[in-house]
C-alpha cells in the first residue's frame, strides 16, 4: 500500500501521515495498527493467520495475541459498518483473520474452514453437495475469468537522445534531455512512463526490437554556436511502429532549456495522446546546472559510486535547496545502496517536506526509502508492493521489494517477486544477482550457481557480478573457483572494495590466516566509511581470537569499538572468553542499536540469535542457549560474511557432550555451507570419539583437501 493509493475497496492509506480515510472521513491509526491494515488490504479476501499478522508487523519483538486483538477493534472502529450491517474484518476462531471486499471486488477468497454441520434428518441431501460444489465452482471460475483486470498497457518509453553535438560538455544532456522529457511527462494522467534508468537497462539488454512499449520517444541534439536545437520522433509501439510524428525546439543558449521545455513537453504529450497538465520546474528545479548535477550523480549512482554521486547531489541542492529529488536521492544512496540509515534521514524527510515538488510516482519511491532509512521495515514492504502492482515495468521497485521480503526472512515469497520480476525481463542484473542469494540461503548451491553464472554473461567483465559469483561459489564450497572469481573483480575495478574484503573471508575460511589479514587491511585502506573500516578491524580481531592470540585480537576489538561504537560482538566475546560478566552486561544492550540496513533492507536475523545464544551458553544458561541457536540455524544465513554461523549449533552439542545430535547438526550445516573446513574437522573429531573411526577417516581426509594453512592444524581451543 502507497501513499494516496485507493484500494479497490475504496480505502485509502498514507503511509507517510499513518492515515486511513474511508467513508468520506480520514482516521490517524498507531503505526502497528497502521501496518496490520496494510497487511489484511495485501491479502483482502483471505485468511491471514495471526502469528503471519504478528510476525509481518512486529517482528521478532515477543507480544501476546492480545496486542493484535487491540490493533483489530481499532481497525473495526474505522471500516466497520455499525450494527446490522455485513461484517468487513472476519474472525476466524483460534486461525487468524479475513477483511472482506466491502464493494464487492473479485478476490481469492477462502473456502470454509469447517464444513457446516449437516441438519438433522438431511443427510441425504449430503450425497448431492459434492455435485453443486463442482457447479458453483465452474460458476465461480467463469465469472472471475470474465471480471479479471486485463493486463497492463505497455508503458511509454523515451530513450537517451542521441549526441550530435562536437561538444564534449553536452553529453550530460543525452541522459539529462530524457530525463526532463520523462519528469514532465509523468504529470500526465492516463499512462505509465517507464523511468530513464529502466529504459537505459533494457535497451543495453535487448535492444529497441525487444522492449515492450506502447510508445517509444527518441531523438537528438545538436548545437551550433551558442544553440542548441532538440529533435524527438515519437513511434508507436516498439521500434517498428509507425510514426507518430516528431517535434523540436532550438534555444539560443543551453541555460534556456528548463524555462522553454515545458512547451515541448505539451506537444509530446498530444502525439502520444496524454493530457499534459504541469510545469517540469514544479517537480523539478529551475536551475540548469542544478539538474546537470542530479544527472550526473545518477550516473554515478548507478554505479554504486555512493560517494562520489551524493558529493554531485548536494552541489545540486546547493544551488536549489527545494530540489526535492536531489535530497531523496541523497537519502537513497546513503540508505538504500550504502546501509547508513541514520545519515539518510535528513535528507529523505527533506524531500518529503518537499513532496509537492515531486512527480506521484517519486513521491511514493521517496516514501518507501524513508521507511527503509527508519528501520520501518514491514511499512516499507507494504509500500513497494504497492508500487510494484502499480508499475509493474519499474524494475527497482520489485528489487526493493525482494531485497526488503528477503530481509524480513520471507524467503519463499521474495523467490516469488524475483521470478515475476524475470518473467517480464529475464536479464535484469539486480534480480538475477537477488534470485542467486536467495537461492544460495535455501541451500540450493546449482540454482544459485546457474543463476550467478547468468549474472557474469549478462554482466561481461563487471566487478560486481563477478564478486557475486564469487560468494555464490565460496558458499557452494567451490573454493578456487571462487577465489579467482574475487580476483577477476579485483582486477576489474581496481578501487572495488569489496571482492577484497569477501577474498579475505574466504581465505579466513581456509585457513589462510595470514592472507586473509592482508586482505583485511587492504579492505580497510579502501573502506569508504567509518561502518566499513570498522567492520576490517573487527574481521582482523576474529582472526587473531581464532588463532589463540587473544592479545591482538584485543587490540583490533578495540580499534573496531573506537570507531563503531555499536560494533561490539568481538569486544564481548573477549569479555567472554576471560569471565569479565561486567563489561558483557555494559556492552550487550549495543546489539539492538545497530542503526544500519543491508541493501536496503533489515540486517540479517540470525545474528541476534546466535550471539544471545552464544552468550548464554558461556554463562551456562544451557537450554536459553540451544533454544536461541536452533533459532538461529532456521534463518537463513548470511552466507557474504567472514562467519555465517551456521554450524553454531552444532558447536554447542559438541561443547555440551551430546554427540550423536552434534554429528547430525554438523551433516546438515555441511549440506548448508560445504566448504565449511573447520565444520568438516570438528565432525570428524565427534565420530572418533563416538566411535566411528571409518567415518571419522573419510572426513579427516576432506578436511585435509579443504585446510590451505601448510598443513598445520587450526588452534581448536578457540573454538
Amino acid at each position: 500500500m502507497v501513499s494516496g493509493q485507493t484500494m479497490p475497496s475504496g480505502i485509502q492509506l498514507d503511509p507517510t501521515l499513518l492515515t486511513v480515510a474511508w467513508k468520506g472521513a480520514t482516521h490517524k491509526l498507531r503505526p502497528k495498527t497502521f501496518h496490520v491494515l496494510e497487511h489484511l488490504l495485501a491479502r483482502r479476501g483471505t485468511t491471514v493467520a495471526k502469528q503471519d499478522l504478528i510476525r509481518a508487523v512486529w517482528g521478532d519483538t515477543a507480544v501476546s495475541d492480545d496486542v493484535l486483538v487491540q490493533s483489530i477493534t481499532e481497525l473495526r472502529k474505522v471500516i466497520e459498518e455499525g450494527r446490522g450491517q455485513p461484517k468487513s474484518l472476519i474472525t476466524i476462531p483460534r486461525v487468524g483473520y479475513r477483511l472482506l471486499i466491502p464493494d464487492g471486488e473479485p478476490g481469492n477468497v477462502d473456502p470454509p474452514l469447517l464444513p457446516p454441520q449437516e441438519p438433522a434428518g438431511r443427510a441425504r441431501w449430503r450425497y448431492l453437495f459434492p455435485a453443486a460444489g463442482l457447479l458453483i465452482a465452474a460458476a465461480l471460475g467463469v465469472t472471475s475469468w470474465l471480471r479479471r483486470e486485463p493486463p497492463p498497457p505497455a508503458p511509454i518509453v523515451v530513450l537517451p537522445l542521441e549526441n550530435h553535438s562536437s561538444t564534449p560538455e553536452l553529453e550530460w544532456l543525452r541522459d539529462g534531455l530524457a530525463d526532463m522529457l520523462i519528469t514532465s511527462l509523468s504529470q500526465a494522467s492516463g499512462h505509465s512512463i517507464l523511468s530513464l534508468q529502466e529504459a537505459r537497462s533494457r535497451v543495453a539488454r535487448h535492444g529497441l526490437r525487444g522492449i515492450r512499449a506502447s510508445a517509444i520517444v527518441r531523438g537528438s541534439f545538436a548545437s551550433a554556436g551558442s544553440q542548441l536545437r532538440v529533435d524527438l520522433q515519437v513511434l508507436e509501439g516498439g521500434e517498428q511502429g509507425r510514426v507518430v510524428g516528431g517535434e523540436s525546439m532550438t534555444v539560443n543558449s543551453p541555460d534556456q532549456l528548463l524555462a522553454q521545455f515545458d512547451e515541448l513537453a505539451v506537444r509530446v504529450a498530444g502525439r502520444l495522446g496524454l493530457e499534459h497538465g504541469g510545469h517540469l520546474a514544479d517537480v523539478a528545479t529551475t536551475s540548469m546546472e542544478a539538474y546537470r548535477l542530479y544527472t550526473l550523480g545518477l550516473e554515478k549512482a548507478s554505479a554504486y559510486r555512493n560517494r562520489e554521486a551524493i558529493a554531485l547531489f548536494e552541489r545540486a541542492v546547493g544551488l536549489d535547496p527545494d530540489f526535492a529529488m536531489a535530497h531523496a536521492r541523497i537519502g537513497y544512496a546513503y540508505a538504500v545502496t550504502w546501509n547508513l540509515a541514520a545519515e539518510a534521514r535528513p535528507h529523505l524527510e527533506r524531500a518529503l517536506r518537499l513532496s509537492h515538488r515531486l512527480t506521484s510516482k517519486h513521491r511514493l519511491f521517496v516514501t518507501g526509502w524513508d521507511a527503509i532509512a527508519r528501520l520501518e521495515f514491514p511499512r516499507a514492504v507494504g509500500i513497494f508492493r504497492g508500487l510494484v502492482v502499480k508499475y509493474p515495468g519499474e524494475t527497482e521497485a520489485c528489487v526493493r521489494l525482494g531485497h526488503l521480503l528477503r530481509g524480513e526472512d520471507r524467503l519463499e515469497e521474495a523467490l516469488r517477486v524475483v521470478h515475476d520480476g524475470l518473467a517480464r525481463d529475464p536479464d535484469e542484473a539486480e534480480l538475477l544477482e537477488l534470485l542467486a542469494g536467495i537461492y544460495a540461503q535455501m541451500g540450493r548451491h546449482e540454482d544459485a550457481i546457474q543463476a550467478a553464472r547468468r549474472l557474469v554473461e549478462r554482466e561481461t567483465g563487471k566487478a560486481n557480478a563477478l564478486d557475486a559469483l564469487g560468494e555464490i561459489l565460496q558458499w557452494a564450497g567451490h573454493s578456487e573457483e571462487a577465489e579467482a572469481s574475487f580476483r577477476r573483480a579485483g582486477q576489474a575495478a581496481p578501487g572495488f572494495e569489496r571482492p577484497v574484503v569477501h577474498l579475505g573471508n574466504l581465505h579466513y575460511q581456509l585457513g589462510r590466516y595470514r592472507e586473509a589479514i592482508r586482505q583485511f587491511e587492504r579492505y580497510i585502506e579502501m573502506a569508504p566509511s567509518k561502518l566499513e573500516q570498522a567492520r576490517g578491524w573487527g574481521r582482523i580481531a576474529g582472526v587473531w581470537w581464532r588463532q589463540g592470540d587473544r592479545e591482538r585480537a584485543a587490540r583490533a576489538a578495540a580499534t573496531e569499538l573506537s570507531i563503531e561504537p555499536t560494533a561490539v560482538w568481538n569486544s564481548i566475546v573477549l569479555a567472554l572468553d576471560r569471565g569479565d560478566d561486567a563489561t558483557v552486561r555494559r556492552l550487550q544492550p549495543r546489539l539492538d542499536e545497530f542503526p544500519y540496513t543491508s541493501r536496503g533492507a533489515r540486517t540479517n536475523q540470525r545474528y541476534r540469535d546466535y550471539f544471545d545464544g552464544y552468550i548464554a551458553l558461556k554463562q551456562g544458561r544451557t537450554e536459553e542457549a540451544l533454544a536461541r541457536l536452533r533459532s538461529a540455524v532456521q534463518r537463513p544465513a548470511p552466507y557474504w560474511s567472514m562467519e555465517a554461523y551456521e554450524d553454531c549449533l552444532a558447536d554447542a552439542l559438541r561443547e555440551l557432550g551430546r554427540l550423536e545430535e552434534a554429528v547430525a547438526e554438523y551433516r546438515r550445516a555441511l549440506k548448508m555451507n560445504p566448504g565449511n573446513a573447520l565444520a568438516r574437522l570438528w565432525l570428524a573429531r565427534c565420530l572418533q570419539q563416538s566411535g566411528q573411526p571409518e567415518l571419522a577417516q573419510h572426513e579427516y581426509k576432506t578436511f585435509a583437501a579443504q585446510w590451505k594453512n601448510n598443513g598445520a592444524l587450526p588452534t581448536l581451543s578457540a573454538q
